[in-house]
């Protein structure tokens, strides 16, 4: 895979991925902090998906796209509550979950400059490669409804199994930080490898 700096949605995807390594090292962010990110951005990576759908001719598509929202917005939810609870929730001095904490520390998130500066760089590289890979070279002309409904699951089973897995692994060996800086690098690998096949993926 040969990395072209010269792209600067490359070079913006790049900065997305490593600002959680910069969370972690300045803003002294933690495991909750990074995984709801990566929640977010999968959120994010829905809605373009839903706007790429919306460009496509066919007769299903409101179907479809109705259809994408309920279910893949299910998954999110499933997983927001897993992740909040769980991990949001963690207390060292407890015997379990506390809900209430974990609600009130994602409350605190957006209220983090730097957290809310970590998703506009998500939205602006997520609209940069969809103009720029989809509606600038008119690829929903021949675009397969149905498969294009489905493209977003296959890079967020790999993100969410590396990251919201990597967190837990951190909290049950109380590992270092390091080990999940490792796994953010891996994200941004995978990350930089959906975008290189990108450009000659088809639709049809």
């Amino acid at each position: 895979m040969k990395i072209n700096f010269r792209d600067n949605s490359v070079l913006i995807l790049i900065v997305v991925n490593l600002f959680p390594i910069l969370g972690v090292l300045i803003f002294d962010w933690d495991i909750f902090e990074i995984v709801m990110l990566y929640v977010i951005e999968t959120i994010i990576v829905g809605f373009y998906n839903v706007l790429k759908m919306s460009f496509v001719r066919s007769d299903k598509k409101s179907f479809t796209i109705l259809f994408f929202i309920f279910h893949y917005n299910f998954f999110i939810l499933i997983q927001s509550i897993f992740v909040i609870v769980l991990i949001g929730g963690d207390n060292v001095d407890s015997m379990g979950p506390d809900i209430g904490q974990g609600f009130h520390n994602l409350f605190n998130l957006f209220s983090s400059r730097d957290f809310k500066i970590a998703i506009l760089l998500i939205l602006i590289s997520y609209g940069m490669a969809t103009y720029k890979n989809f509606i600038k070279p008119k690829m929903y002309v021949n675009s397969n409804l149905e498969k294009l409904m489905f493209e977003p699951y296959k890079r967020i089973f790999v993100q969410q199994f590396m990251t919201i897995g990597g967190a837990f692994i951190v909290m049950a060996l109380q590992a270092s930080m390091g080990f999940l800086i490792i796994l953010i690098l891996m994200k941004t690998f995978f990350d930089l490898r959906a975008y290189h096949k990108s450009h000659n993926i088809s639709y049809r």
